[in-house]
């Protein structure tokens, strides 16, 4: 009697290897890769790459040679905005004298700056397994210096810090990454900015009684 087949799971999918990013070897490639993305971010995204190759002053060869296709350019420029969040997190944290408020505050604009076309680029379009461990590394050291800075400028830090200012960031993060994917329902950028503010100033710093 033979033996009934079992079902075979289904196979997994390959996963979405990311393109390698740029390696200009020489200090002129350097500069080109620099102008490239330079114009880039000053056309909307879905421009054609010849258009980004005239502004860039640059031949589509040499663009084509660092960026073979649109999705590889978003993917760099996806991880230039998280460098330069980290960046501007820590100029921020290392200011002196800035009261609790108004770093975050100064961090929730940073977070806010980039146009809302380039940020349903690096938040919906670009496949987040091009950037996750890029990401990964840069979020976390942008984690580590906000935790050290709060507990520096916090009159009684709570012991649970690093939790708070990780579901913090992950709140803002959610915040921009919805109204990125619904922007017709979404509040406009000031309105996203106080309810961003305060819900970072309430989980760092919940009020008394709470």
């Amino acid at each position: 009697m033979t033996q009934p087949t079992m079902p075979t799971s289904p196979r997994k999918k390959s996963p979405l290897y990311p393109p390698p990013a740029p390696a200009p070897g020489r200090r002129d490639s350097e500069a080109i890769v620099q102008a490239i993305l330079d114009a880039a971010l000053g056309l909307p995204p879905d421009v054609a790459m010849v258009t980004i190759a005239k502004r860039a002053g640059v031949g589509e060869a040499s663009l084509y040679r660092y960026f073979p296709t649109q999705g590889a350019l978003h993917a760099e420029l996806t991880r230039r905005f998280q460098r330069q969040f980290r960046d501007a997190v820590k100029q921020i944290t290392e200011t002196p004298s800035l009261s609790i408020e108004e770093g975050i505050r100064s961090i929730c604009q940073v977070g806010l700056m980039l146009p809302k076309e380039w940020r349903r680029i690096a938040d919906l379009v670009v496949p987040f397994s091009w950037s996750e461990s890029h990401a990964v590394e840069v979020y976390g050291e942008v984690l580590e210096l906000i935790t050290a800075w709060a507990a520096r400028r916090l009159p009684d830090p709570p012991p649970d810090l690093p939790d708070r200012v990780f579901i913090a960031f992950a709140s803002v993060r959610g915040i921009m990454i919805i109204s990125s994917m619904m922007p017709a329902r979404a509040p406009n950028d000031a309105r996203l900015f106080e309810h961003a503010l305060r819900t970072v100033l309430d989980t760092l710093q919940p009020p008394k009684g709470r």
